[in-house]
């Protein structure tokens, strides 16, 4: 969706969270596949090009409102690719907002439009299959 948007060592940073956030629930599945070789092609970047951090360090480097928010919107699309919004996975993300100062509230409302825009894309597949 947005991943574009993020400079090279941003992009490395998130799909080592990505490989992490997929872990989470133990489970990794041809869902999770496609959309981890979709980020990938949307960022420009090899499946080994991901930056392994620690949650804490994400602050450093994603300064802006609008970065954090992109990854937020786009952590959240990982975990729900498979259709399994795992616990683990949740937990994870919260901690990531945490992190960037980002509320309970504005994380609610990010889901929703996520689980939204998932809605809309397989209705708009549906069509014009």
């Amino acid at each position: 969706m947005f991943l574009s948007q993020l400079n090279f060592e941003q992009k490395k940073m998130f799909l080592g969270f990505a490989y992490a956030l997929i872990d989470a629930d133990g489970v990794f599945n041809s869902y999770e596949e496609a959309y981890l070789n979709s980020i990938c092609a949307e960022m420009m970047l090899g499946r080994n090009d991901f930056k392994q951090c620690q949650i804490s360090d994400f602050a450093e480097v994603f300064k802006t409102n609008k970065s954090r928010k992109i990854f937020l919107v786009e952590s959240i699309a990982i975990a729900l690719s498979d259709k399994d919004y795992d616990k683990k996975e949740r937990e994870l993300i919260l901690n990531l907002a945490k992190t960037f100062n980002i509320s309970d509230k504005d994380v609610s409302t990010a889901e929703l439009m996520v689980k939204a825009f998932i809605d809309f894309q397989l209705k708009f597949n549906e069509f014009i299959s």
